[in-house]
């Protein structure tokens, strides 16, 4: 469900400044060496490979800047269906702070995606983004999200179709200063929704996912374009509208 901040718009600030940033969760995986049953401290998985080094890449060309090693996404063993899952520490945050993390995807198809969900526990989540062949940039990039106050779990959810995801340089940050931009971050970008109309305020990428969490739309759109989502099945969908930094997420309900 979108959740919307106002008040914190109203707060004056007389100048914008650059915040320095602390990391408060950090995890480079750089000694980790790939078992299931021996994630760093506090995280937790389920679904990953049963192989003792399955679940590492150790190739600097697989890692983040931090250098060897990072998380590998890929599945339990060769053909199965199952979604491997990593889910973070619990954490404390305020409302803006920000989720960063670097991936790479390796011989991954356009069916392959990573979903990132994030919640106050891990029972109650909301689909935040979902990051696949076509998002990911091929020499890997950094992502971020940010944060509510209620939050304190991440989760990533991979679909393995063919390849793999790395994942590494995880970090939580909280600056000491409330900044306005990051605010308007979550006010930049507009969805609106009426009888199976989908409207943005400005140009956005809107994708669209199914209640368990799969990717069934993604569309460019214009400011004010108005999208027609009656041919979907009816149903619970999450929209994620995304406009550069800026970005929104809503539920909404196809009659």
């Amino acid at each position: 469900m979108k959740k919307i901040y106002l008040t914190i718009l109203s707060i004056a600030i007389a100048t914008t400044a650059v915040n320095a940033q602390t990391c408060i969760l950090g995890e480079n995986f750089t000694g980790y060496t790939g078992s299931a049953s021996a994630l760093p401290a506090g995280w937790m998985g389920m679904n990953l490979n049963a192989a003792a080094t399955g679940n590492v890449y150790t190739s600097a060309t697989s890692c983040g800047p931090s250098g060897v090693n990072a998380f590998k996404f890929t599945s339990i063993t060769a053909g199965t269906t199952a979604r491997a899952t990593l889910i973070s520490p619990s954490f404390t945050v305020s409302s803006y702070d920000t989720v960063t993390f670097w991936l790479k995807g390796n011989s991954l198809d356009s069916v392959s995606s990573l979903a990132l969900y994030i919640g106050k526990d891990t029972a109650t989540m909301s689909l935040v983004s979902t990051y696949n062949k076509a998002s990911i940039a091929v020499a890997g990039q950094f992502f971020s999200i940010l944060t509510y106050s209620t939050d304190h779990f991440v989760k990533f959810v991979y679909t393995k179709s063919a390849g793999n995801i790395s994942f590494d340089d995880f970090c939580i940050k909280t600056s000491t200063v409330t900044s306005v931009d990051n605010a308007k971050r979550f006010e930049n970008v507009a969805v609106r929704y009426s009888n199976n109309k989908l409207v943005v305020n400005t140009n956005a990428t809107v994708t669209l996912h199914n209640i368990i969490g799969q990717p069934v739309m993604t569309q460019k759109m214009n400011a004010n374009e108005m999208l027609d989502l009656s041919t979907l099945n009816a149903g619970i969908y999450i929209v994620n509208a995304v406009n550069g930094t800026n970005r929104t997420t809503k539920k909404i309900v196809v009659e």
